[in-house]
């Protein structure tokens, strides 16, 4: 019978680390989906960056808009563009309810938030 017990407390303290795998399983996959997702947005925002410094130095200021600058807007992601008054920029895409990756160029930096 202790016999049986302690192989029954050994089943049990192996299954459980399963059935905590199991259900967690899907938030984990949502959380690294996410993650995927911001990394394909910031590619494809520096891809318009990098358009963005090139008219700048062809031109010695930003575009007007993207279209004004003969950049592209049509990839899986929309960017919003604004130009600060200190020759500055702002790219924003959102990525989900109420939230957005922007990217400024006074700080070279994408940051993630919440979107206006």
């Amino acid at each position: 019978m202790k016999n049986f017990v302690l192989r029954l407390w050994g089943l049990h303290l192996l299954l459980f680390p399963v059935a905590l795998l199991i259900f967690f399983s899907p938030l984990i996959g949502l959380h690294l989906s996410n993650r995927y997702e911001v990394y394909l947005l910031k590619q494809e925002g520096d891809q318009i960056r990098v358009k963005i410094e090139a008219y700048r130095k062809a031109n010695g200021k930003l575009p007007v808009s993207l279209e004004a600058g003969g950049i592209s807007n049509k990839g899986k992601h929309h960017f919003y563009y604004r130009t600060d008054e200190d020759s500055g920029y702002i790219l924003r895409s959102s990525i989900g309810l109420g939230e957005a990756v922007t990217y400024s160029s006074k700080t070279g930096q994408w940051e993630r938030g919440m979107d206006d």
